[in-house]
């Protein structure tokens, strides 16, 4: 059995959906048909017209985000940046090693991390950019960006997604799957996710092919999907009669369980995915697989039984941040497709106390890999 823990932005997604996302509130206050329009728009404030926005303009956010994380993250190269050590998970079946060794990591520090997000999250809140906006508008907004794809998924998520969920021949016990991210919406998430698996099953809602995928299987409906748990932060008051508060809130707990701390960081993710190893992981018989593109996955992706990187031909800033990481710290990343499971164990004929990561190009080459051929399915996933 396996624990599919997957980032979203740039992982399932081919790119960051930050500014997809974002876009949702600036097109509703610019419609003149909107139903329920934002409370800035010209039939709530009579002083604006439709041609007039008094929304700053997006860039507006993503340069002073930008700025603020050039602070702290001074030097492409992170030769600069102040050490961390991590410790990836001991006794790992991956890593065959009897002491867990430590990582020399020069990244930002968590909290200054932390704080320059938190500094992003007050100029969207203050600027009250996703005030009144409901549940409805952020499910339809993903729906629109998968359908004219400006959202894209990632080649083959959906097979890989569906056998982990339904198994397959010979297979009587299925996986779990859950998506951890640092995304401002859940909600956002999961209509993406329900929005791409229409588009690939050929529903009306994928008339594009911004879900497609090469992964085969029966498909995902929105009832499969429902088993997979998403973990993010939310926007805040989605459900409200006047719609959102334009707050952001930082919650990793399910509605209802209570307030967690948020996900910021790497180290969240990474606090997140160890409380769920420590619940529904090794000791239920699961082994885990984590898949990320990102230093933001750096911590999870040492966490779990199997870690995997998502590589671009072409890699983008956030994979090359990440590879650079890793191999000044030593960090072995092989392909999938080479992956060797010796008797339950995963792993490749690392040298003792040795790190080894794996990289995909997307989720076919994951699926057609010895890793998840021989964990959830003998046949391969087709294209």
């Amino acid at each position: 059995m396996l624990l599919l823990l997957l980032d979203f932005d740039g992982t399932l997604t081919t790119h960051d959906t930050l500014s997809a996302l974002a876009s949702i509130p600036y097109r509703l206050l610019s419609s003149p048909h909107n139903p329920h329009p934002h409370p800035y728009n010209a039939h709530s404030h009579p002083h604006h017209s439709h041609t007039h926005n008094p929304l700053p303009p997006w860039s507006h956010f993503t340069n002073s985000y930008l700025h603020d994380l050039s602070l702290i993250t001074p030097s492409p190269s992170l030769s600069t940046l102040s050490p961390t050590t991590l410790t990836p998970k001991p006794q790992t079946p991956h890593l065959h090693f009897h002491k867990p060794p430590t990582l020399p990591l020069h990244l930002p520090s968590p909290p200054a991390l932390r704080a320059t997000e938190r500094r992003s999250i007050e100029r969207v809140e203050a600027a009250g950019v996703f005030k009144g906006v409901r549940r409805a508008d952020v499910k339809s907004g993903a729906e629109e960006a998968v359908r004219s794809g400006e959202v894209k998924f990632r080649r083959g998520w959906e097979g890989v997604v569906g056998r982990v969920l339904k198994g397959g021949d010979g297979v009587t016990e299925v996986g779990l799957v859950r998506v951890v991210s640092v995304n401002w919406s859940r909600e956002w998430v999961r209509g993406c996710l329900v929005a791409a698996a229409a588009a690939a099953a050929g529903a009306d809602v994928g008339e594009g092919d911004g879900g497609r995928g090469g992964g085969g299987g029966d498909g995902l409906g929105e009832e499969d999907l429902e088993n997979v748990r998403v973990v993010a932060n939310e926007i805040e008051g989605l459900d409200a009669e006047e719609g959102s508060t334009g707050g952001l809130g930082r919650y990793w707990a399910e509605e209802g369980e209570g307030e967690g701390e948020g996900i910021w960081t790497a180290a969240d993710k990474g606090r997140v995915v160890r409380e769920m190893l420590d619940a529904e992981g090794e000791g239920k018989g699961r082994r885990s697989v984590y898949v990320g593109d990102s230093v933001t996955d750096l911590e999870a992706l040492l966490a779990v039984d199997v870690g995997i990187c998502v590589r671009d031909e072409v890699m983008g800033g956030g994979q090359r941040e990440l590879a650079e990481v890793l191999e000044r710290a030593g960090v072995e990343c092989r392909w999938i497709g080479e992956f060797k499971d010796r008797d339950g164990r995963s792993g490749v004929d690392a040298k003792e106390g040795s790190i080894v990561l794996w990289w995909a190009r997307d989720f076919d080459d994951i699926c057609n890999s010895p890793l998840f051929s021989g964990a959830v399915n003998e046949n391969r996933c087709e294209s």
